[in-house]
């Protein structure tokens, strides 16, 4: 639990040493160039009843209802702490003063032992808290902390459940990088980056889609002028190569094409330890894994979507182009052998090369050509298997 989230960090030197590798709190660190900081603490607990009590007998918000009172009672949480943030709608931003609203708290629910009782039964995971409402979970004095079943300015959190079995470390990360990204982006899926929700982890891309980073402002961006030539240089991803203050060389590159189509270019060359992309199925295991050159490179976003709405078509570009795909059977994938998946088969080239032709189409089989119409498996090797 304390990998999860780290109260303690350098409070000097580079961003990417500030805290413990692979919790959310370098996660969130790194993905920001060190603008954004997570921190927390975690809390075990073990519930006082049997499953179909809660199912059958006081319901979901009686669940709730019992960790929050547990909570509460635990003198060992200082809750002023967790109450830092409010909403300035005349600014349009969060300043730093208390709105006596817990500001966030994910709940993990690390197996269903019985019937799913809870919220969107059978996702592995959801927004909001849902629950009772204003909760009070600490009062003294004049100062209150109380929790926001919604997912609005108030909303205190997130839930995440072991749908696939007890959860484990790397599955529960996913899912709450996922759940979290609901407060920071919408409440619907995109269809690149850690809002799609295609299972496993629920993610495709564990360091954000460029096209999200670009979104939420986090990294340096250039549009191109196509009235001059020029060389657009493109830092890393992880904004460790290079001054993040140089206009001239950012992280990300937006080609604009018409007022609604743009593509945005992303150096990716794998320095930091979270860019993982084209691990594929194995990264629902361990995405982590080494696997050497494997998915450096330069990564293409194409959005026909006006300006940057959310969410909207987002299609990664194949460098191999446009290819017709056929049926291979079905193969159980890395991360379990209870399912199975569909394998795919580039056969042939369209006689017409027409690649996203309008909203209608954009993500569709017919004219995918990247991972964006879905997870697509093609002919290879388990790499569980020894050789």
């Amino acid at each position: 639990m304390n990998k999860f989230l780290v109260d303690e960090r350098n409070r000097t030197g580079d961003f990417w040493n500030r805290y413990k590798d692979s919790s959310l709190s370098d996660y969130y660190q790194e993905l920001s160039n060190g603008n954004f900081h997570v921190t927390g603490e975690t809390r075990h607990l073990k519930m006082n009843h049997t499953w179909n009590y809660y199912k059958d007998t006081v319901y979901y918000n009686g669940f709730l209802t019992e960790i929050y009172q547990r909570l509460g009672a635990d003198t060992t949480i200082h809750w002023e702490k967790f109450d830092l943030w409010s909403r300035n709608d005349a600014g349009d931003n969060y300043v730093f003063a208390k709105d006596k609203y817990l500001d966030m708290m994910g709940i993990f629910i690390r197996d269903l032992v019985g019937v799913d009782f809870t919220i969107a039964t059978g996702n592995p995971g959801y927004v909001p808290l849902f629950g009772p409402n204003d909760y009070v979970i600490h009062a003294s004095g004049i100062d209150t902390v109380k929790i926001g079943n919604d997912r609005d300015k108030y909303g205190s959190g997130f839930v995440v459940k072991g749908t696939q079995g007890p959860l484990g470390f790397y599955r529960s990360l996913g899912i709450a990088i996922h759940e979290y990204g609901h407060y920071l982006f919408a409440g619907g899926h995109s269809t690149s980056g850690i809002m799609t929700s295609n299972g496993g982890i629920s993610i495709n891309d564990l360091y954000m889609s460029g096209y999200e980073k670009y979104k939420l402002g986090l990294l340096d961006s250039l549009t191109v002028n196509f009235n001059q030539s020029t060389s657009y240089p493109i830092r890393d991803i992880s904004g460790r190569n290079g001054s993040s203050q140089s206009p001239d060389f950012p992280q990300i590159l937006r080609v604009p094409i018409t007022s609604t189509d743009y593509f945005i270019i992303e150096n990716r060359r794998k320095i930091s330890s979270w860019d993982v992309y084209m691990l594929g199925d194995t990264s629902r295991i361990d995405p982590f894994r080494q696997t050497g050159d494997y998915g450096k490179g330069i990564y293409i976003y194409h959005s026909n979507n006006i300006g940057i709405d959310y969410t909207g078509n987002v299609d990664m570009e194949c460098a191999d182009g446009l290819w017709n795909w056929s049926n291979y059977g079905y193969e159980n994938p890395d991360w379990t052998n209870a399912d199975t998946v569909q394998v795919k088969l580039r056969y042939s080239l369209p006689a017409i090369i027409n690649n996203d032709p309008g909203t209608l189409y954009f993500n569709n089989y017919a004219n995918a050509d990247g991972i964006s119409a879905g997870p697509w498996f093609s002919i290879g090797k388990n790499m569980l298997q020894s050789d």
